[in-house]
């Protein structure tokens, strides 16, 4: 997770994430990783604000009130929402992360990856 993180920072080029939860555990943090994320989180917060556009999370439909509650990505310094459907999480990236920036996202494309990937 810190890893790939770190190296999308070290690009120091604007980019956007698309998270998708497909196991209900993945949303329950443990404690010794929550102070682990923190303090790696506030060492970046500068260069989460110059790089990362938006973050688009995507949970089962049964862990969306949680998603809602923990608020998935608010501490990354950019725009963030919470969706069950990836169209929906797709939709807002292209019109409210790319779309002011004149920036393309493949829609297609990436429902693909996420396919092959499921």
């Amino acid at each position: 997770f810190i890893d790939s993180w770190n190296d999308w920072l070290s690009w120091n080029e604007p980019f956007a994430t698309l998270r998708v939860f497909t196991d209900p555990l993945a949303l329950q943090p443990r404690p010794e990783f929550l102070a682990l994320v923190e303090d790696w989180l506030a060492a970046r917060r500068d260069a989460f604000r110059r790089n990362l556009m938006g973050i688009a999370n995507i949970v089962p439909a049964s862990q969306y009130e949680h998603a809602q509650r923990v608020k998935l990505g608010e501490g990354f310094a950019a725009p963030a929402r919470t969706f069950t459907d990836l169209d929906a999480g797709l939709h807002w990236l292209a019109a409210e992360i790319f779309g002011p920036r004149e920036l393309p996202l493949d829609r297609d494309a990436v429902s693909a990856v996420i396919a092959c990937a499921a």
